[in-house]
């Protein structure tokens, strides 16, 4: 596949060197650098992707603008006119590379899902323990998972506690306890010790290879529409080559049977110049031109579309599915704020507190030693320090005995956690992790931990509401924050604690009611429903597999880029039936005079010079009025 892409881009970049070579030596004044074989170089390589898309339409037995194409650009080498020939196959050549480009990224959004499955684990037998491959784990095996390593496949803990980024598998961006008996997911991180597990499924089965099997299929029956521009050329292909029989049929009718007739000069010579006039280069350009002209001008604001099926749909959005974490929130745990006992200091806290959650590596440590970095707080080394698995930290700051954890490791550590309970209950229910800070037995603050909602993110909902579309948040997230963030937001519809498939379930069935649904997403967990939507939209800040599922990517991660893309869309909507109007008007006014009805009147056919320069001012006609998207979106 990468060898044929390669040499189709090659082929596509010399059809275009020669075509670019054989127009400049036409400029006044190199006319000893103009050679022949420039544009017929130029037809030769471009020729082969037309002559496959025509052969293949032969032999599916329809007509369409690949056959007309063909038949035009013979007919411009017929009539002398070489360089018309080798645009026209120029044209479709790139078409067609981009088209396979575009599938390749699709490939490379699974390969990259594939990787988060470590090709080896480390399976518990008799002897000790072995490596081996992922793929000859079977149900029952008992397997090692080594601290910051990704869990091999679906299982059970085997052990008391270990903490678990899943992040990758439901988006939740806080870090999970589990438990002895808790469900494990394949391509989930360690972050603790090493911990042990039992294999629940295999390879194949496990919900990783769920969410790949899921990508792939909605990328390969997404279906792409009835385009205008397709409609169109099918219909005018059938028009022009009856053209052609036609004025061919009547020709030999009129003169056939008279001595002297020049069967080519009088009959296949004018049709074809009429083949010529009516060349579909102005239908074949039209959605192109506004297409790639609308994709520059998202660009240059921040929106990658990767093709022109997302520009057609997007303007028709009415239902927006959001995820929430690094969508709607950072994507990262950060502190939010800090409850203090009577007589507590919070820059006291805030430093005794990092100081000693310097020596973790837990990210909910991260976010705590940030905030004290952020504020220019000098640490102090701790001593004796301890992490009790799943539990919390303990160690001494500056001759002090700290504790730093949840509620339940209070309890063990025998602190009463009654002074700041009700404030932690509160910082709980608004979707945040509360963790206390115990200075010698006694609690003396309360850490707030939460995903902020990016600045940005009220007034883009605010924008998408004003233009009229339905917004649902779909989260792995646990119900408690969800709803706290959807009240935040003023968000009425909440889907919570869902899993990679569920959510593409989710936008399936909104599709199902009727709606043209765009899927926002950051994650690997937010793949199989950026695949699954009518337009899936990723942020610019997310992970290459969520960018490369998606067919629009906001490169802020700035939500009002939701709304420009929907107005783009419109605006190159409007342009696209512009330009089929421009090419049917042309070909409306030209066709009578390259079927010769002036010849009774003049006593001469239509010059193919005439003919060719027709043709190209409906192209320019096109391409300029596909310019005016960078002024009209």
């Amino acid at each position: 596949m990468r060898i044929f892409r390669d040499v189709q881009a090659m082929l596509t970049a010399l059809c275009g060197l020669f075509l670019v070579l054989s127009l400049v030596v036409l400029i006044p004044g190199l006319e000893p650098y103009r050679h022949p074989a420039l544009p017929i170089l130029s037809v030769v390589f471009g020729s082969y992707f037309a002559l496959k898309a025509a052969a293949r339409a032969v032999q599916d037995r329809r007509l369409d603008v690949n056959i007309l194409m063909v038949l035009a650009a013979a007919g411009a080498i017929v009539v002398g006119h070489v360089e018309d020939a080798a645009a026209l196959l120029f044209l479709f050549s790139l078409s067609s590379t981009l088209e396979h480009m575009a599938m390749a990224k699709t490939q490379s959004a699974i390969e990259s899902l594939i990787k988060l499955r470590p090709d080896t684990a480390i399976r518990v037998v008799d002897g000790g323990d072995e490596m081996v491959p992922t793929e000859s784990l079977r149900v029952g095996d008992v397997v090692r998972v080594l601290p910051f390593q990704q869990i091999p496949a679906d299982g059970t803990m085997l052990q008391a506690h270990a903490s678990i980024d899943e992040s990758a598998m439901t988006g939740e961006s806080t870090a999970i306890e589990k438990q002895e008996g808790d469900r494990l997911m394949a391509g989930t991180q360690n972050l603790d010790s090493m911990l042990t597990m039992r294999v629940s499924a295999e390879v194949g089965e496990s919900t990783l290879e769920k969410i790949v099997a899921i990508v792939q299929e909605a990328q390969e029956n997404k279906a792409s529409g009835e385009r205008i521009s397709q409609w169109f050329g099918q219909t005018y292909t059938i028009f022009v080559v009856a053209c052609f029989l036609v004025s061919l049929g009547v020709r030999w009718m009129l003169g056939g049977s008279s001595a002297g007739f020049d069967w080519m000069g009088q009959a296949l010579y004018p049709s074809l110049i009429l083949l010529v006039a009516l060349s579909p280069c102005a239908v074949v350009i039209s959605t192109p031109a506004s297409t790639l002209s609308a994709l520059a001008y998202a660009a240059r604001r921040g929106i990658l579309v990767r093709g022109g099926e997302f520009i057609e749909i997007a303007g028709t959005i009415r239902v927006v599915a959001l995820d929430k974490t690094g969508t709607l929130t950072e994507g990262r745990p950060a502190l939010v704020g800090i409850d203090l006992a009577s007589g507590m200091d919070e820059s006291d806290a805030l430093r005794i507190a990092a100081s000693l959650e310097s020596r973790s590596e837990h990210p909910l440590a991260d976010a705590i030693v940030s905030a004290a970095n952020a504020k220019g707080l000098s640490l102090a080394e701790p001593s004796n320090f301890d992490s009790p698995t799943g539990k919390g930290v303990v160690g001494l700051v500056e001759g002090q005995k700290i504790a730093l954890g949840a509620e339940r490791f209070m309890d063990e550590l025998a602190i009463d956690t009654s002074p700041l309970r009700a404030l932690a209950e509160r910082r709980r229910a608004d979707g945040a992790t509360a963790i206390y800070l115990a200075v010698e037995g006694g609690v003396r603050a309360v850490f707030s931990i939460a995903d902020p909602i990016k600045a940005s993110t009220p007034d883009a909902l605010n924008a998408l509401r004003e233009a009229g579309l339905h917004i649902v948040m779909a989260t792995g997230d646990n119900r408690t924050t969800a709803e706290a963030i959807a009240r935040s937001l003023g968000i009425k519809s909440v889907e919570a604690e869902v899993l990679p498939a569920q959510k593409a379930d989710i936008v399936k069935r909104l599709i199902a009611e009727g709606r043209v649904v765009a899927m926002a997403g950051d994650g690997v967990n937010d793949a199989p429903a950026l695949a699954a939507a009518d337009v899936g939209i990723a942020m610019g800040t997310g992970t290459d597999v969520a960018i490369e599922s998606a067919g629009v990517t906001l490169l802020k991660g700035d939500l009002v880029g939701i709304v420009r893309a929907r107005t783009i869309s419109r605006a190159t909507m409007r342009n696209i039936r512009q330009n089929l109007f421009f090419a049917f008007a042309y070909n409306a006014a030209g066709i009578p005079i390259a079927a010769g009805v002036l010849y009774p009147l003049t006593g001469a056919l239509l010059s193919p010079m005439i003919a060719a320069g027709a043709m190209a001012l409906s192209s320019v006609s096109v391409i300029a009025n596909s310019l005016r998207l960078n002024r009209a979106a």
